[in-house]
């Protein structure tokens, strides 16, 4: 089995290189790889009023809850309040 040189990786090879397959990369064809991913800029940090703004209150959260029980726990209740055909 031949090993992989940085002269034998092309373009195409690069462009197709998985994450995992660069940690078992020889490390030439890795950092060629490396200096392949974009420079993505800073994630720019939200305003701490406007994340509470869009948080749920405590009272829908409450009913939610509240009504997902009911969905599930209803019909349970049904099932085992049910009285059972018995044959004559």
């Amino acid at each position: 089995m031949s090993s992989l040189t940085v002269l034998d990786a092309s373009d195409t090879l690069l462009d197709a290189v998985s994450p995992e397959l660069v940690l078992v990369s020889p490390p030439e064809i890795a950092q060629l790889a490396r200096a392949r991913v974009p420079v993505f800029p800073k994630p720019v940090p939200i305003d701490r009023m406007a994340e509470q703004r869009n948080s749920p209150r405590t009272i829908e959260l409450i009913a939610a809850y509240v009504f997902c029980l009911l969905v599930t726990l209803g019909p349970l209740g049904f099932i085992i309040l049910a009285d059972p055909i018995r044959p004559a």
